[in-house]
């Protein structure tokens, strides 16, 4: 997913990190204030152009995802990382490391949802 909003763990107090996860202006490179408002709800505040993700070799890569994790709340994986080993299809055989950033609630029990630029503002 990519929606261009602000990431839920962009907010103080969300989970016992050091700093929230940074959100930046609409050009993607420029941080704003950890208050600002998401985008998606009219303020300023946009996903950041560094929360793409980047290959290392060709059998990994790291990465930020989305994430609703069965018997944990928000504050449990909010920044937390976490290793995904494909099973499956192109990617099987390979690994993605990737620091959960954000959840949803469309999202199913123990679910990920790599952030991935290309779809479009939400």
């Amino acid at each position: 997913y990519w929606d261009c909003c602000k990431v839920s763990c962009g907010w103080n107090g969300k989970a016992a990190f050091n700093s929230p996860v940074k959100s930046c202006k609409i050009g993607g490179t420029d941080s704003v204030d950890v208050n600002a408002q998401s985008s998606c709800n009219g303020g300023p505040a946009y996903i950041c152009n560094n929360n793409q993700p980047w290959a290392v070799n060709s059998t990994l890569a790291y990465g930020f995802a989305a994430a609703v994790l069965n018997g944990k709340s928000e504050s449990d994986w909010c920044c937390g990382y976490y290793e995904l080993k494909f099973t499956s299809g192109v990617a099987k055989g390979k690994t993605m490391a990737v620091q959960v950033t954000n959840t949803g609630s469309d999202l199913g029990q123990n679910h990920f949802d790599l952030l991935m630029p290309g779809g479009g503002v939400g």
